[in-house]
């Protein structure tokens, strides 16, 4: 195994090495995510690597065009390393004779079939003079480079294209590059090499190669995991990248060593899949399509049989949208989301459609694409993501919540199979959404044997030395250290853009209400959303059919007593509130909870804060702020509170891991959760309080952060929304908030009124907008402060009759 897990240096160097070329900002991307996710795999070939096409004539290949390694059976490196620019030309001769030679054997009929080699990581014995010898006179001989063939490029000072942020891709330029085609792009790169001065160096190596793996799953919405090489000196370590972390190899001599010349060769005969691509995608010179199983697309999918052409029959989508924020959602562990607007793509009266330079596959149509005359092409939202293997699906949850208002539509969900990977055979006759097989679905691969090096748990930007070399123990640790996800999709027909997006504050206000109904409808049916924000609030499209509305409909599947009244004081509100299709919805069901049936706590670190004020509640009475606005304040009646059986979180079941439900959406947690942040020995447990307080949040945040067309954002609003966050150690973060929510709650929002007109946009100007804002704000301080927990019905209620009495009285 690597013999250092931290940087090497003499004891004349500083004590701390910065890595080089990632900016902050993608540091604090980095280091969070890849905490405790780091694993050496001693086994690394043996698990990914086992099969080489031919792999002694790839050797003898290497031999025959080499002629320096021919002669002194090891490659052409220098003596003494004096940086690593010096190694680039000796690295990149090396990649591109063996991938020249791999190349050769693969178009070879009788040669590319893989064979089994032995664990590389015992290969110590292998020598090039064991492979003078001649070749297979089948094998051609090796020839110069075809214009077609890819080769590995130096691109150490060049910059590539790219997609994402300049605060992202700053100083980001990898070493070495294998494009998967001839277009030049962050989003067609197939392997990338990272060169260092000597093993030492692995670290900062795996630090820097996490960085460029950020970027390609951020360009790249159909890869599902991605390799990489880091050449430390003469030595090398193979490092794996996907939603379960980072695996590394142990060091192979690349200058000496034949089985490094295998173990390359290994990876560049992966087929797509293995290559961690997705072969769903296709790409086409007029853009990227996606082509989905038609089971998979409802009603009309087809049954099994003994056709297997049926089951794998597809129709071909146009990617028209990736919904997402590339810096939040697009991290490299967990569970990788990414949500795609899709629509039908009719065949082209064209012939002739193929690859294209981006290396995509080529896809045929038949006559079962053919549209039936004067149909429209059909739109979905297909989500792809990595769940957790703990039974909570977030395609099951919309199912059972179908016709919910404000709630997306299902048409389908379901764990992903890749092509031919399937050993289990479909029973005959039955239908194919159950005949799918559940047990060769993609997923993380656990690992037996892995260890953790001491001292090398993270990639921290700053690396201690203690003599002047980082530590060299390791430690085994168990498979279950290394999280189990399973590449699914969700299918829905409901799609829409980011309420932020809204024509006017007013629309914005009316479908943030609609969203709440959704989150209210969900509680009734026993599911906890828990992630709230901008990303999860969606502003239909005015073409928006509806093919089930539940709230239309008598509904008599919930038993629970309090929940069964919360849903009938929900279908009230809206036919008063709501005689309408809805205009928002709330998605991403991914970190939901099922609610269990418990007394409801009293224990103020679970539902309130520690002070109990006496109960009051906000009622339609209203007061002149000193802004002028109208807002609401507090009735002087004390409020009765209902001490029945509550719904409240099962303790039953395995949690997702807290950062990942804290993790992109910080700035709206409510106070509570964002104290638990901050304090790690206080209980997570979710309460519907805390997803209502964090729309408060999102609509807080969404006002000050609106841009109008044409206009900067003040430098106002860009200081007031860093406040959001919890980067700051002495939790001021947490003060913050609660200063707005008294000020609302007690001072009719003067301070909040002020920090809207210090943004000096047109929604924070907004009258309606801003006395919704503190009235909802006045509202959440009121329950935040009370010592018992209302039903839920009253909250919900007094949310909606709150904001909607706004809109009517402030136009």
């Amino acid at each position: 195994m690597p013999s250092n897990s931290r940087a090497h240096q003499s004891s004349k160097e500083p004590q701390y090495q910065r890595i080089p070329q990632s900016t902050i900002f993608l540091d604090n991307i980095i280091e969070q995510q890849f905490k405790d996710s780091i694993f050496y795999d001693p086994n690394f070939f043996k698990n990914f690597l086992s099969f080489v096409p031919s792999p002694g004539d790839i050797v003898r290949l290497c031999l025959r065009y080499d002629w320096y390694l021919r002669v002194h059976d090891g490659w052409n490196f220098p003596d003494e390393v004096k940086g690593k620019q010096c190694l680039h030309q000796p690295v990149l001769h090396l990649l591109n004779t063996i991938k020249s030679a791999t190349d050769v054997v693969l178009s070879s009929p009788g040669h590319a079939r893989p064979f089994p080699v032995p664990d590389l990581a015992d290969a110590s014995a292998l020598q090039y003079k064991k492979y003078h010898i001649p070749l297979n006179p089948e094998t051609p001989d090796l020839t110069l480079p075809c214009e077609e063939a890819q080769y590995f490029e130096d691109w150490s000072t060049r910059d590539l294209a790219h997609a994402l942020p300049e605060k992202i891709m700053l100083h980001l330029k990898p070493d070495i590059i294998l494009f998967r085609g001839k277009w030049q792009h962050w989003s067609n790169i197939r392997f990338i090499v990272e060169v260092t001065e000597n093993p030492g160096y692995l670290a900062p190596g795996i630090k820097q190669l996490a960085c460029y793996a950020h970027a390609v799953f951020a360009h790249q919405p159909w890869r599902r995991h991605f390799y990489s090489l880091l050449i430390c000196g003469k030595k090398a370590s193979f490092v794996r990248f996907d939603r379960a972390g980072i695996l590394y190899s142990s060091f192979l001599d690349i200058a000496k060593n034949p089985a490094f010349v295998i173990a390359l060769a290994g990876l560049l005969s992966l087929d797509t899949i293995d290559q961690g691509i997705n072969p769903a995608f296709q790409f086409g010179a007029d853009g990227v399509y996606i082509e989905l199983l038609e089971c998979m697309l409802g009603q009309d999918a087809p049954t099994g049989g003994p056709d297997v052409r049926k089951v794998t029959k597809t129709t071909r989508f146009r990617i028209l949208q990736e919904i997402c924020d590339p810096a939040s959602s697009h991290r490299v562990t967990g569970p990788g989301t990414t949500i795609l607007r899709i629509r039908e793509q009719f065949p082209p009266e064209r012939e002739g459609e193929g690859v294209n330079s981006s290396g995509g596959a080529e896809s045929s149509f038949d006559g079962s694409h053919r549209p039936a005359q004067n149909r429209p092409p059909v739109e979905y939202i297909l989500k792809l993501t990595w769940r957790l293997d703990n039974g909570r699906l977030e395609g099951q949850a919309l199912e059972e919540a179908e016709g919910v208002f404000g709630v997306p539509q299902h048409v389908s969900h379901g764990d992903i199979v890749m092509p031919g990977r399937c050993v289990c055979s479909l029973l005959a006759g039955a239908p194919v959404l159950q005949a799918q097989c559940t047990t060769c679905v993609d997923r993380t691969p656990s690992l037996r044997g892995l260890q953790v090096c001491s001292n090398f748990n993270d990639l921290s930007a700053n690396i201690r030395l203690v003599n002047g070399e980082g530590p060299r123990g390791t430690l085994a640790v168990p498979t279950s250290a290394r999280s189990n996800r399973i590449y699914s999709y969700v299918l829905l027909s409901s799609f829409g853009k980011l309420m932020e997006h809204a024509e006017s504050p007013e629309i914005y206000v009316n479908a943030m209400m609609d969203a709440m109904l959704g989150c209210w409808g969900l509680y009734n049916l026993g599911i906890i959303h828990r992630d709230i924000s901008p990303l999860n609030l969606l502003i239909l499209t005015e073409e928006q059919q509806f093919t089930h509305t539940r709230w239309e409909e008598a509904d008599h599947q919930i038993q629970d007593p309090v929940l069964a009244d919360s849903e009938h004081r929900l279908r009230q509100t809206l036919q008063i509130m709501r005689p309408r299709k809805p205009i928002g919805i709330l998605i991403d069901l991914s970190t939901h909870e099922r609610l269990g049936h418990r007394k409801a706590p009293l224990n103020p670190e679970l539902v309130g804060e520690h002070r109990a004020l006496p109960h009051k509640l906000s009622v339609a009475k209203k007061r002149q702020g000193d802004s002028g606005d109208t807002v609401a304040t507090t009735s002087t009646k004390a409020r009765r509170t209902r001490w029945a059986e509550l719904p409240t979180l099962t303790a039953d079941g395995p949690q997702p891991p807290f950062d990942y439900l804290i993790y992109g959406n910080e700035p709206f947690h409510s106070i509570r959760i964002t104290r638990m942040v901050s304090t790690p020995r206080l209980k997570y447990q979710h309460h519907f309080y805390d997803d209502l307080e964090a729309f408060f949040w999102v609509m807080f945040w969404t006002t000050i952060s609106h841009v109008d067309p044409g206009k900067e954002r003040s430098a106002d609003a860009a200081t007031f929304l860093t406040k959001f966050y919890h980067a700051d150690p002495r939790c001021l973060h947490i003060a913050w908030k609660k200063r707005i929510l008294d000020d609302c709650r007690m001072h009719a929002g003067i301070d909040t009124l002020a920090i809207l007109d210090a943004c000096k946009n047109s929604w924070a100007s907004n009258r309606p907008l801003r006395v919704a804002i503190a009235s909802f704000g006045c509202y959440i301080g009121i329950i935040r402060e009370e010592e018992g927990v209302a039903p839920p019905a009253e909250v919900f209620q007094a949310v909606i009759t709150t904001l909607d009495g706004v809109l009517k009285t402030e136009k």
